[in-house]
């Protein structure tokens, strides 16, 4: 056997070797993900929740008993948004599902071993964040949102409701939507049934 007959030998035993671990990576990954999912539809106190509108997406800090604390307004206009505790209505706008944001998982992914870690990031090539998130309790979470509570520095592009969910659960101001550094872990839930009132507030 010549040397290029026993080089490829061992190209195709190391691909086949990077392959079953990628497939042992992902299927650790989704039993994870599973086990993250609650058993209601609805956000933990403190989580940063999402939806999808078009081309972009809308964040905001599930505080409890159906409140969201969220940059908005009440006439859609930019110009006019500011952080205000709204119901869970108002914050989907017609949306029938949402999303969480998982930091708990992106931060498993971060601190996996070399190995490991390049191949998960294989797997979610937007991956790019060098280091995992401080995150703060939900309690810490709701109390950092309420604190933020009438502002109006709303900017598109350098403040938005993306940077405020982030800086509430973790301290980073970060909006991927524009830079395109992270993929996303998330799990989409349906909506809500029970009707929420409009007074009701986290205690």
């Amino acid at each position: 056997m010549g040397f290029l007959d026993k080089l490829n030998q061992i190209t195709e035993k190391i691909a086949d070797t990077v392959d079953r671990l990628q497939e042992a990576i992902w299927e650790e990954y989704e039993q994870f993900r599973s086990r993250l999912r609650p058993r209601v539809a609805l956000p933990r106190i403190g989580d940063v929740v999402g939806i999808t509108r078009g081309i972009y997406e809308h964040f905001g800090v599930y505080v409890g008993k159906g409140r969201i604390i969220h940059y908005t307004s009440f006439d859609d206009s930019l110009s006019n948004n500011e952080i205000m505790e709204t119901d869970m209505e108002h914050f989907l706008r017609g949306a029938r599902s949402f999303f969480v944001v998982q930091f708990e998982s992106i931060n498993r992914a971060l601190s996996m071993k070399t190995l490991s870690r390049s191949l998960l990031l294989a797997v979610f090539p937007r991956i790019k964040r060098d280091r995992p998130y401080h995150i703060f309790s939900g309690e810490e979470t709701v109390t950092r949102a309420y604190s933020q509570l009438g502002k109006r520095d709303y900017h598109l592009v350098l403040n938005n409701c993306e940077h405020f969910a982030f800086w509430c659960k973790t301290g980073e101001r970060e909006s991927h939507q524009f830079k395109t550094l992270l993929n996303r872990m998330y799990f989409t839930y349906p909506l809500v049934p029970e009707p929420m009132s409009s007074a009701s507030r986290a205690s």
